[in-house]
This record gives structure tokens, C-alpha cells and sequence, in this order.
């Protein structure tokens, strides 16, 4: 089966590299294509669909990551021990390595990112431009890192307009990339901004959500009981942060390093308030992403002091501290995390069960450990027409119309859309309960199987 994955997204990432690969066209503007398009190759070509490919993606990537590391901080510094500082810190660095056997689009994305950083220090800026490009179309964070970048050139450019080629040989690609992703989004949803509506309307629902879940004021509250707990990720990014800026004061080649810095300060503040936003401080998915920089910051910022011993000191403290605050974070979000494993344990005993018929689910780790056919699969998003009319009858209807023979509930992302099931008590005649009592639940993310009999 390609091994277990804790984090709920990667199931999503498989099943969105499903559809791609049996539907042959892309139909969704709130992910990004390009990792998928990737991962369906390999797919197609050792005939594996399951989650192996993606993983061996992210190993793969990781790997080359921390020799990307070492190159660029080659390219920028004379000595290769500051090179291979930066390789170490980031290939000893548990979040990273942890992250570099999930089936992401992270890890891969920054590898892509850092061949485009490296050809943009080497001042082979159409490689750059494309490269950057491709990361462009594959997540969204990429979309800062090439902003930086463009300011860099364009300050430059405003000094020496004979650079104005090379300015070109990087802008060209990179814009092109952005803008066949806002084509494609206006062609799906008829708004010339649409790719920004689909991240920002999701925000407002998770926020939204979160607020109706403690009410306005509990909303509000309990930032401050979050601020608390998790002030450890707070005081280490801060940590980590205040190094990097120490760099740009000591490090004679600053204007080399300015780029990768500002890269990191831009992605910090607006990771920082986009994690606020969901009700928490600094989400250390996104400083996953930011990592390599952080090695890179790092491992300059330690090579400044002339003293060996200083230096040395400085590697095993960040060494320590980039380890101590991966820790620190693993240990949370595995807590959080582990309904995935009871919605797995439920795909297997379904797969065992399921003989024919569509399913209503929205449970991508369900689905890919029942080996539910994806093309009968139905997400709860196409029941929404049900929440204003709360028809019983045209309900069933629906069903039987779409040859519904199961409904799995779960919390997220639209349960809600069938309030009415989510005690594992069914208000309605023609839905049964259908798992069995030993299943077990998660006590705040539970599943519920019903088998619809019409």
C-alpha cells in the first residue's frame, strides 16, 4: 500500500494524482498541478498507484535538497566548511527529515526552489525563471519567494540597465506560469481573481468554523490559551529570526545572502499572520518550508566569528535548537493528527464489506485504505443543496438517482451538510448505521459508516 501517513493532506494529494491520472484533465483551482503531474508520471510508468511514488518523490527530494544547500552556500562563500555547515544542519534536522518520507508537496516544491535559487546566485536567470516558474505551479508560497526575487532584479535593474535582459530571462517564464494558473482558475470560475477568492474564502471558513465551534468571544479567548501553549514555537522562530538579522550586520557577504534573508523575513511575517488567522501563532507546517533557508541563515550566520571555537559553539547550538524545536512540535502534532490512523484501521474493515455502488466521503484516507474505486466517490460538497431544503424526500431521491449505497461521515470538511448523522445516530429511516460497535473513534474526529437502503 506504499506505507502509513499521518498527515490527512496526503491522502488528498493521492487522490487528487488518482483523478488526474484516470480523468486526464485538472479540474480544481485550490490546488496547484505541477507535484501531480509529476507524481502521475511516475505513476503511469511503474504502473504504482499507491502512495510509494509520492513518498520516494519526497526522499528523493530531501536528499537532493541538502546538496542543493551545500551548493548555493558554496556559491556564496569561499569556504566549503560553511557549505557543508548548511548540508548538515538541514540533513540532521528531524521536522525536515520527518517531512522527507511523507507523500507532500512540501519537500518537493523546495527542491525546486532551491535549484531556482542556486542558478538565480549563478546569475543564470532564465534557469532560475523556470525553475522558480515550476514552483510557482506548485504551491503557493513560491509565489512570495519569486516576488523577492523580482525586487532584487528590479533593484539591481534600477542601478545597471544592461541588465534588463537578464532581468527578462527570469521575469518571462515566471510570470508566465502565474499567469496560466490565473487563466485556467478564470476559465473554471469566470473571475479574473478567482485563484485569490479560492484561498481567501477557504480562510474565512476555517476561521468562520472555528469561531461558531467556542462562539465570538471564546474565539477571541482562547488566542491567548494558544499563545501559551505553543509560545515554545514562538520564542524558537523569534529565536531564529533574530540570528538571521545578526548576519546581515556581521557577514561581509551580505548582499550576496540579502535575497535568501529577505525570502525568510517576507515568509515569516505573512506565514505568522495566516496562522493567526487559524488560531495559532506560527504553524510550523509553513516553517517547513522555510527550513532550508533557516540552515542557510544558519549556518552563515556561525561562520562570521574568526574564532574556531566560536564557530563550533554556534553550529551545536543551532544544531540543537533546530532539533529541540522539532521535537517540541512533532510531539504536538502527532497528537493532533492521529485520527487518521482510526480512519485507516475503518478504510480496511470497509474494503472488506463494500460490494457495489457510489459512496459519500470526504475522507481521502478512508478512501485509499478501502480501495474505493475513485470514480464512485461523491464529496459531501454536492449535498450542499440540502442544507436549504432539509427535504427528506428529495434526499432520498437524490440518492437513489446517484446510486448512493454508502455514506461515511466525518466532522470535516463538510459534515456538517448532514448534521443529522453526526451522533453515529441516523434521523433518517433510509440510512443505517452499518460499522460495527468494536470500530474504534476518534473522541474528537469520529467516523461513522451508514449504508443508505432504498
Amino acid at each position: 500500500m506504499g506505507g502509513f501517513d499521518w498527515y490527512g493532506d496526503a491522502y488528498a494529494q493521492w487522490y487528487l494524482t488518482k483523478q488526474l491520472i484516470h480523468e486526464g484533465e485538472w479540474d480544481h483551482t485550490y490546488w496547484l498541478p505541477f507535484y501531480h503531474i509529476v507524481c502521475g508520471v511516475f505513476m503511469i510508468l511503474t504502473g504504482n498507484e499507491t502512495l510509494l511514488i509520492p513518498k520516494l518523490i519526497s526522499v528523493f527530494s530531501s536528499a537532493l535538497s541538502c546538496v542543493l544547500v551545500y551548493l548555493i552556500l558554496l556559491k556564496i562563500y569561499p569556504e566549503k566548511q560553511v557549505a557543508f555547515t548548511g548540508g548538515i544542519l538541514l540533513s540532521f534536522q528531524p521536522a525536515f527529515v520527518e517531512w522527507s518520507i511523507l507523500a507532500m508537496t512540501e519537500i518537493f516544491t523546495i527542491l525546486i526552489v532551491l535549484i531556482g535559487i542556486y542558478f538565480y546566485i549563478d546569475e543564470r536567470y532564465l534557469l532560475s525563471g523556470i525553475f522558480i516558474g515550476l514552483a510557482v505551479l506548485s504551491r503557493f508560497e513560491p509565489w512570495i519567494f519569486a516576488t523577492v526575487l523580482l525586487l532584487f532584479l528590479i533593484k539591481r535593474l534600477l542601478k545597471d540597465f544592461g541588465m534588463f535582459k537578464d532581468f527578462l530571462k527570469f521575469l518571462i517564464p515566471v510570470f508566465i506560469s502565474g499567469i496560466l494558473w490565473v487563466l485556467f482558475v478564470y476559465s473554471k470560475t469566470g473571475d479574473l481573481f478567482g485563484f485569490w477568492y479560492e484561498r481567501s474564502d477557504q480562510l474565512k471558513f476555517d476561521v468562520e468554523f472555528e469561531r461558531t465551534k467556542t462562539g465570538k468571544t471564546g474565539y477571541y479567548i482562547s488566542d491567548l490559551f494558544f499563545f501559551i501553549t505553543e509560545g515554545i514555537e514562538v520564542t524558537f522562530g523569534v529565536i531564529l529570526f533574530a540570528f538571521a538579522s545578526i548576519l546581515i550586520l556581521k557577514n561581509k557577504y551580505k548582499n550576496a545572502i540579502h535575497p535568501i534573508y529577505f525570502i525568510f523575513l517576507t515568509c515569516f511575517i505573512v506565514f505568522s499572520f495566516g496562522a493567526y488567522l487559524h488560531r495559532t501563532i506560527l504553524y510550523w507546517r509553513y516553517l517547513v518550508i522555510l527550513i532550508p533557508f533557516i540552515t542557510i541563515l544558519a549556518a552563515t550566520t556561525a561562520m562570521v566569528y574568526k574564532n574556531e571555537k566560536k564557530k563550533r559553539t554556534m553550529v551545536c547550538l543551532f544544531l540543537i535548537g533546530l532539533t529541540f524545536g522539532s521535537i517540541v512540535w512533532n510531539g504536538w502534532f502527532h497528537s493532533h493528527h492521529n485520527h487518521i490512523w482510526y480512519e485507516s484501521e475503518a478504510g480496511k474493515w470497509f474494503k472488506g464489506t463494500y460490494d457495489e455502488g457510489n459512496i459519500v466521503c470526504d475522507s481521502y484516507a478512508f478512501i485509499y485504505y478501502s480501495e474505493t474505486p475513485i470514480n464512485n466517490i461523491l464529496s459531501f460538497w454536492t449535498l450542499e443543496w440540502f442544507t436549504t431544503t432539509r427535504n427528506e424526500t428529495q434526499l432520498a431521491q437524490w440518492l437513489y438517482n446517484n446510486n448512493v449505497k454508502y455514506i461515511v461521515w466525518t466532522s470535516y470538511p463538510a459534515g456538517w451538510i448532514l448534521e443529522e448523522l453526526e451522533d453515529g445516530e441516523s434521523d433518517f429511516s433510509f440510512i443505517k448505521r452499518a460499522d460495527p460497535e468494536t470500530l474504534q473513534k476518534h473522541p474528537e474526529y469520529p467516523l461513522f459508516i451508514y449504508k443508505v437502503e432504498l
